[in-house]
């Protein structure tokens, strides 16, 4: 049996970002791998509510507005995809601990999924310290801190991050971004 993998992600290409790029990344290696990845993502006027991008399928969601009212009716669209579709999934992997996350954490405790938490950065631009500055930042943090299963960081200072906060040492993975060796290479002399 093939294991199914729903991420979720605020935006996805051709919107780009780092994270994008990265998930974009990770969903086509995941298919190498025989495991079947779809990502959710939030629509954008102009783009298709369903593609395949490099064999991928993306779900561009229903979101409306903008600031809060989008990231609310995002997680609300992306709570009711899961839940019809969570008979596809086993894993559900939410890239940066934003309102995403907390969708993914719900869902998956209610389905008892697996829910994998990709964290950012560090410092004062990454999700801990930007988090921690609000009262909703810091009980979301504390949500996330005790419902999700694996906390996935790329370099060790976020993972220390992490740990200092108070995050379970055994549920924080340190796994470094991956580099495509095949477009990414050294000069031949």
């Amino acid at each position: 049996m093939n294991i199914g993998v729903c991420m979720i992600i605020a935006y996805f290409p051709p919107i780009v970002g780092g994270t994008e790029t990265q998930t974009l990344s990770l969903a086509r290696a995941l298919i190498t791998q025989n495991v079947n990845p779809s990502v959710i993502t939030e629509r954008v006027r102009g783009l298709k509510r369903f593609e395949r991008i490099d064999g991928v399928p993306v779900y561009r969601l229903l979101t409306l507005g903008s600031g809060t009212f989008a990231s609310l009716s995002f997680m609300l669209s992306s709570f009711h995809f899961l839940m019809k579709n969570r008979r596809k999934y086993q894993i559900i992997p939410a890239h940066l601990a934003s309102s995403p996350a907390i969708t993914a954490t719900i869902a998956g405790k209610l389905l008892r999924k697996k829910i994998v938490v990709k964290f950012g950065g560090a410092g004062k631009t990454g999700d801990i310290q930007t988090s921690h500055r609000t009262f909703l930042g810091r009980i979301k943090l504390k949500f996330l801190m005790k419902y999700v299963d694996i906390f996935i960081c790329p370099s060790e200072e976020m993972k220390e991050e992490l740990i200092n906060y108070g995050f379970a040492k055994g549920k924080v993975v340190k796994i470094p971004n991956g580099v495509d060796i095949v477009l990414f290479h050294p000069v031949d002399d």
